[in-house]
């Protein structure tokens, strides 16, 4: 849904001039638009955003997984895995929507308030059990709904699947609850690539590096101005709140999909 000419300029290919605009249904012209993506302005006015963010290291080595996976012809080094690694678009849109007039948005780095767009970073779905259930309060959302817990997909479902579409979702469809094994916290680039050379090898482990290293300013950008749930003293919940899984419970929560988990 990005905008091709962003992209495109963003590594260094052509422009569309002029660039493209959506139609929405029953329309016969297109209507003005200044957003990374296609859809009009006033369209996209009416969206409440939630951004997800992953650290790079994670994104990148993700997705060569699932490529190399899905199909074993390809290499890590091509436009379609830099754009799918890259967050440049994510921040040129979270920039957009903060330029946008509202009267609910805020500064997220001086308010508790409810704001969008809100940016939410997988580390914090995974090690903040309190994440997931303060973004349905902020939302207006039941959080007594939220799943901490789910069945894996049948063997049926999953062969049905593919190859391709395992490749990319088969860590989320086999799942039974959060991975805490995929979250970031205390990984550094230089640690990973030396993962990355014994997984994929000296080359492929230095295009990593550098799809890795074009996104980790937007990603931290982005993750300073990210959503996140509450701190709490242990033991004291706030009223009128439903109590999440206690700690010495599985805590498992459902989060939008933010890259592969491979």
């Amino acid at each position: 849904m990005w905008d091709p000419s962003l992209v495109s300029k963003r590594f260094g290919g052509a422009t569309l001039d002029p660039p493209w605009t959506l139609r929405l249904a029953g329309e016969s012209e297109s209507r003005s638009r200044t957003n990374p993506t296609l859809l009009p302005d006033d369209y996209l006015d009416t969206w409440k955003p939630i951004i997800t963010i992953r650290h790079p290291a994670l994104i990148v080595a993700s997705a060569a997984r699932a490529i190399k996976k899905g199909f074993p012809c390809k290499t890590v080094k091509s436009r379609h895995q830099a754009e799918m690694c890259d967050l440049y678009a994510s921040k040129e849109l979270y920039d957009w929507f903060l330029s946008r007039p509202s009267k609910t948005r805020a500064d997220p780095l001086k308010s508790e308030e409810d704001i969008f767009p809100i940016v939410l970073d997988a580390d914090d779905v995974i090690n903040n059990k309190y994440t997931v259930h303060d973004l349905a309060v902020a939302l207006d959302l039941d959080p007594s709904a939220i799943l901490y817990e789910w069945d894996a997909a049948s063997p049926e479902y999953l062969e049905k699947q593919g190859q391709v579409l395992g490749a990319f979702f088969g860590t989320v469809e086999k799942s039974c609850g959060i991975i805490t094994s995929k979250s970031s916290q205390g990984i550094t680039l230089a640690d990973e690539f030396k993962k990355w050379e014994k997984e994929f090898g000296v080359e492929d482990a230095n295009v990593l590096l550098e799809y890795a290293e074009n996104s980790m300013e937007d990603y931290e950008y982005l993750r300073a101005r990210r959503f996140v749930g509450r701190k709490r003293t242990p033991g004291i919940m706030p009223n009128n709140v439903v109590r999440p899984p206690s700690a010495d419970t599985t805590e498992r929560m459902v989060a939008p999909s933010i890259a592969p988990a491979a």
